[in-house]
């Protein structure tokens, strides 16, 4: 048969009739693909939250404290036997771990007074690395100036509501009075982040604490290089201003305190009682960093990067086994809710894409066999006179191929633009803050809702033609 007369009096008829009048089945067929794309995207997008939660160090990261006195029977938890333990690969830890404090300080500002707490963290500290990370976003001053041989604070933002200094008015902080040892002190902010753990306000470093601990006394005026001076911070500045009067000079040393500062400014000095103080100068001590002094204080509690959530239990047996320590059930419980939830997720999230297969197949059979079976009689006069089994199949593999592509198409761009809304309703407003609509891959959707309901609908077409003669299509016969 001639294939342009099998295209104009066969072809077009049949794909007239399959598509239903007006297009109707393929409207449906889009509604069937829009409603399974957006289910599928929005159970994807709180599938991408949840996974960026169990990256979060808020979650993987988990505290074993040390004991005030040795357990008999057990091991010490300290740096050989932490190393120990992050080299047994049955406990999927990272080969990171850190050494951690808590301590509470006095902090004063806007006359405000009150007592956060802070933690000890280090540069070395994964944790550290995390916080400070472009990509986990916690980051919100424009510099990490956090050194280990500083005097730099990290700080919260909570840590800023606490003294009534909402929104972005921390951005006018440069530094912060903190009382040692019976001195009030200024000491520069290194950083600010939108959270610590363990329900830290502020972080300390290591140069600062062993200072509080061994030499207490650099944080007092009359300690410091030059006695009889004032020295003053000048925030957003790079080089002495040349208005300010002689009897200042820029504090040029490499150790200064202000070299902790996220914000831009220089230290200057005077050594003339009778000055005027520059506009917009905070005063400050002369404070050096304080290097090579060891430890002088007693760590509260080692901290292990959990690389897999499933195995917190036998993390935390082990722990109780060697070292007699018990991990707090409540920071148990909340790691395997996060694994529990991650596992109900993804059975959903494959659920969901079982279903709108076996929806979409479903539909399409339905349309073709339902079709076949009306036309029977004429499908068997049309094979009689010489019409093949292959050119059947070409035809509904057309039909079939342009019914999900086109159907499939306009769903997927369709989701593209009202995706976002969606997820804004159903995530959001269940208390997903931030939630992205993510589409699956591309790649896996064409071949999940392309390339399989075409090849198992052409499967069943097949079936329903191959070895069927004339006779039997033509009376109708099983």
């Amino acid at each position: 048969m001639n294939v342009k007369v099998f295209i104009d009096e066969i072809g077009i008829p049949e794909f007239k009739a399959v598509i239903g009048r007006n297009g109707n089945r393929l409207i449906f067929l889009t509604i069937i693909f829009l409603v399974s794309l957006l289910v599928l995207g929005v159970a994807n997008s709180s599938k991408e939250l949840l996974k960026t939660k169990m990256k979060s160090p808020f979650i993987k990261f988990i505290d074993v404290k040390k004991p005030d006195l040795p357990i008999k029977g057990k091991l010490d938890i300290n740096n050989e036997s932490a190393k120990a333990l992050v080299n047994d690969s049955s406990l999927s830890l990272s080969s990171d771990f850190s050494k951690g404090l808590n301590q509470r300080y006095s902090f004063e500002i806007n006359d405000i007074k009150k007592e956060p707490l802070g933690m000890l963290i280090t540069s070395e500290d994964k944790f550290f690395s995390n916080l400070i990370s472009k990509k986990k976003n916690s980051l919100i001053s424009d510099k990490n100036l956090f050194s280990d041989d500083g005097f730099g604070l990290i700080l919260t933002k909570s840590f800023f509501e606490d003294f009534g200094i909402l929104d972005d008015a921390w951005r006018d902080y440069a530094f912060v009075d903190i009382e040692i040892k019976n001195t009030v002190v200024k000491l520069p902010i290194a950083a600010v982040v939108k959270e610590l753990r363990n329900n830290c306000k502020f972080a300390f470093s290591k140069n600062f604490l062993n200072c509080v601990y061994s030499t207490p006394e650099i944080f007092k005026k009359d300690y410091q290089l030059y006695n009889g001076n004032k020295t003053f911070f000048l925030p957003n500045v790079s080089e002495l201003p040349t208005d300010i009067d002689s009897v200042f000079e820029e504090v040029r040393v490499t150790h200064k305190l202000s070299s902790n500062c996220y914000k831009k400014g220089i230290m200057i000095k005077c050594y003339d009682t009778n000055f005027v103080a520059p506009n917009n100068a905070i005063e400050i001590l002369d404070i050096r960093k304080n290097l090579k002094i060891e430890e002088k204080f007693i760590i509260d509690y080692f901290t292990f990067y959990l690389e897999d959530l499933s195995n917190i239990d036998l993390f935390a047996e082990t722990i109780k086994d060697k070292f007699g320590v018990e991990i707090e059930k409540s920071k148990m419980q909340e790691k395997n809710n996060i694994y529990f939830f991650d596992k109900i997720t993804n059975l959903l999230s494959t659920t969901l894409m079982y279903f709108a297969l076996f929806s979409i197949i479903l539909f399409i059979v339905n349309i073709l066999i339902s079709h076949l079976n009306t036309n029977k009689k004429s499908l068997g006069t049309l094979k009689a006179f010489g019409l093949s089994n292959t050119l059947i199949l070409s035809l509904y593999s057309g039909i079939t191929l342009f019914l999900i592509v086109v159907s499939f198409s306009i769903a997927y761009v369709s989701t593209q633009l009202i995706g976002q809304w969606v997820t804004n309703k159903f995530l959001n407003s269940t208390g997903f803050e931030n939630a992205v609509y993510n589409n699956l891959d591309l790649t896996t959707l064409l071949l999940s809702m392309v390339a399989v309901p075409t090849v198992v609908i052409l499967f069943r077409v097949f079936k329903f033609l191959h070895n069927v003669t004339p006779g039997d299509l033509i009376y109708e016969r099983n």
